[in-house]
This record gives structure tokens, sequence and C-alpha cells, in this order.
């Protein structure tokens, strides 16, 4: 229940504001806890294939266990990685969830035509959306904070052993080394995703 309201209703919203369908294709750029949230929350949506991008090992690592079915790291050509794991096709649905304007341009360049981004990213300030790509494609951008309308539901699906959150807990310290807790996640060292506290 830890997660609920941050980064599994966040990664849930994405996947809402997404449409996912049945059988779609999605490729989840940024396999922080927000985005493991919105990989591990697709199969509520019946997506047929999950791909997971992200730099870091670990992340990866965790997006297999949380669902996805292919986790790739980005490079030089992330289009044709993308499309390798699809199949050779465009996605359906992008979700970004990392916030960096690369990312950003990546999801235009990997949705197919008629599909969607849901960006649940923080992007800051960002001047650079192709705004005629994203219309030439007409694919359906959408973004923002999550509706936490969900946090019952969500509940309910861990109470269910629907959802289970306990890969993304990758480190646990007593509540007198906090500190070093803290320290450990922000410096993202030893393939940490989210420090438990125990009391």
């Amino acid at each position: 229940m830890l997660l609920v309201g941050d980064v599994l209703g966040t990664g849930y919203h994405g996947a809402r504001e997404g449409a996912v369908a049945p059988g779609a294709t999605v490729a989840v750029l940024g396999a922080g806890p927000v985005g493991l949230c919105a990989i591990h929350c697709l199969r509520l949506f019946g997506a047929g294939r999950a791909i997971a991008v992200d730099p870091e090992p670990a992340r990866r690592a965790a997006a297999l266990k949380l669902g996805a079915d292919t986790a790739i790291a980005p490079g030089d050509d992330l289009a044709a990685a993308v499309r390798a794991a699809a199949d050779g096709h465009e996605v359906d649905v992008v979700i970004e969830c990392s916030g960096a304007p690369a990312a950003l341009l990546a999801a235009v360049d990997l949705v197919r035509p008629g599909g969607r981004i849901s960006v649940i990213g923080n992007p800051g300030e960002h001047r650079e959306l192709p705004l005629i790509e994203i219309f030439n494609k007409a694919a359906t951008y959408t973004g923002g904070l999550a509706r936490l309308d969900c946090l019952a539901e969500l509940v309910e699906l861990i109470d269910a052993g629907v959802l289970d959150l306990t890969p993304l807990i990758t480190h646990r310290f007593g509540l007198e080394e906090i500190v070093d807790g803290f320290e450990l996640f922000e410096a993202r060292r030893d393939g940490v995703i989210k420090v438990g506290v125990v009391v």
C-alpha cells in the first residue's frame, strides 16, 4: 500500500490516458518507479506487448519482473530497437515517464499513425515538441498530473493479489538509518529503485 498514492496512481494514470486497448503494443520510456508502475498496470488494460526503455540495467530487470516483454537501453537508433521489439512496427501507445526532452521527441517518432502518446514524466521547460509531426501522424498527445480518483480501485487490486509492487522496494532501512536510505536513493547507487523504511 506504501506506493499507491504517487507512483502507482501516476503509472495507472499514464496507461489509462494512453487508452491502452486489448492487444496493443506499448512502449514505456523511463523505467523509474512511475514507469515501472505503468508497465505493471498495462495488463489491466489488456496490452498485448510491453516494451520498456531505460538506460539502467537494474531498472530494465525490474521492468521484466513487473510485466515488460522486452527491456532495452536507449541507443543511437532507439526507433530501430523499439520497432525490432514490436515485430518491425511502430507502437500503438507510448507512455513517456522520464520527462527528458529527448524522450518526448522519441515518443513522437515511435508512435504509429493514429496512436497515442501519454506523458506523465514532468517535462519542465520544453520548447521543441514537433507539433507538425504529431499532426501528420494524427496522433493523440495527452499528459499531465495524475488524477488520483483510482486509489480505492488500486488498493482493491493489491488486496486481491492482482498488483504486486514488492519488486520496486529494492532496499530497506531502519528508522535510525533513514539518512543513509535517502543518500542511496538520491545517488541511485546499488541498483536502487525505491527505499522502504522499516519502523
